[in-house]
């Protein structure tokens, strides 16, 4: 557990670390997975524009046609032809940013799952610092499969996301005020920063007197 055996003070500054480290890998997850489907869409409207507006199934079916029934068929057919080229290797292009991007997700999830494992343990200070559901986080706290072929979504990827955090300065999403000279509560400190994402009125008092509940009965 990540308070065993620490005195309040310490606890509190180990959640807080434990948050601020959650949100970065949080925020990287997010950022790898809005970065693979805005790649993905680039590359799709390449593949688009290499076909001449057609899906890739029809273009396909075209370029493999042997019956041409009128004039249409046969123009549709050798414009489908010509394009082969510029067509296969937008295909390629598109495995290529389908695998690379999946890597990246599937990085940048398997570090999120490392920090929500630190994180729910916790229990409700960790979903109220993070403000996502329990059942969210815990899911977070599980190693995704690795991505099936290329070309295919991953499985990192493709799964639900939970609610976005809300915007804020860089300097918030890095957790500013996590340290502070003056000496002061870490706990406090990092709840004042804007970096725990919180909407609703928090306790803070409430919430060391639980933490410290959670160190005495981790400690004994």
């Amino acid at each position: 557990m990540p308070v065993e055996g620490l005195g309040a003070d310490v606890a509190c500054e180990q959640l807080a670390a434990d948050v601020a480290r959650w949100h970065g890998a949080y925020e990287l997850w997010l950022a790898a997975v809005r970065q693979r489907q805005a790649g993905l869409e680039r590359a799709d409207r390449r593949v688009l524009a290499a076909t001449g507006g057609l899906r890739v199934a029809k273009w396909r079916a075209a370029c493999r046609r042997r019956r041409i029934a009128t004039v249409q068929d046969a123009k549709l057919r050798a414009k489908a032809l010509r394009a082969r080229p510029a067509v296969e290797e937008a295909l390629v292009e598109r495995e290529r940013v389908a695998a690379d991007s999946d890597e990246a997700v599937l990085v940048a999830r398997l570090a999120l799952a490392e920090a929500s494992k630190r994180v729910v343990l916790y229990g409700p200070l960790g979903t109220a610092l993070t403000g996502l559901s329990a059942d969210d986080l815990r899911r977070l706290a599980r190693r995704p499969a690795r991505g099936p072929s290329q070309g295919q979504r991953s499985a990192a990827g493709a799964e639900r996301l939970p609610m976005p955090l809300p915007a804020g300065t860089p300097a918030e999403r890095a957790g500013a005020g996590l340290a502070t000279d003056s000496g002061g509560d870490a706990l406090e400190a990092f709840i004042g920063s804007g970096a725990s994402k919180r909407r609703e009125p928090f306790d803070i008092h409430q919430a060391r007197a639980e933490l410290a509940g959670h160190t005495r009965a981790e400690g004994t």
